[in-house]
């Protein structure tokens, strides 16, 4: 034990991306690549909310999920300021296999300092919104931190 200097500072990466206003991080983990947004196709009959419809990704198709309804955030996303900004699907390793969430800007993946993430983490009375790890100030601004454990299986569930 006496290796592990207080000095050594472990991070864990994050991709930061936008829906809406909000700003979340995601851990890179369970990333499988950032990719230009591609039309959707809606699917006829299905049920979930979440569900958004199919995605073309290098000649599969597979599900796109909106995590903003599998969050609960508001939908009203306010318009790209700049114009820039460009829209990217999220390909995400879900246990049955890649998923594709669209959102509305990635800013990148950025390491975190693990004492930041952990002063961040939310309590339990704090931990209303759903799949949320922790939020901490990053750039300025607020960022949710989500927990992906829940949230892939959240996007396993949706697709059942």
């Amino acid at each position: 034990a006496a290796a592990e200097a207080d000095s050594d500072v472990v991070t864990r990466s994050l991709l930061m991306f936008r829906l809406g206003e909000e700003w979340l991080g995601i851990a890179t983990r369970c990333l499988v690549e950032v990719a230009p947004l591609q039309p959707i196709h809606s699917l006829p009959h299905q049920r979930s909310r979440a569900l958004l419809g199919v995605a073309n990704v290098r000649g599969a198709l597979v599900a796109c999920l909106s995590l903003v309804e599998l969050l609960g955030l508001d939908s009203t996303s306010a318009g790209a300021s700049g114009g820039r900004i460009m829209p990217r699907m999220l390909i995400i390793a879900a246990q049955d296999g890649p998923v594709v969430v669209p959102v509305d800007e990635v800013d990148g993946i950025h390491a975190i300092d693990e004492r930041t993430l952990k002063a961040a983490s939310v309590s339990g009375t704090q931990a209303s919104a759903r799949y949320t790890q922790g939020v901490l100030q990053w750039k300025g601004r607020s960022l949710r931190w989500l927990d992906e454990a829940q949230l892939l299986s959240a996007v396993t569930r949706s697709l059942a």
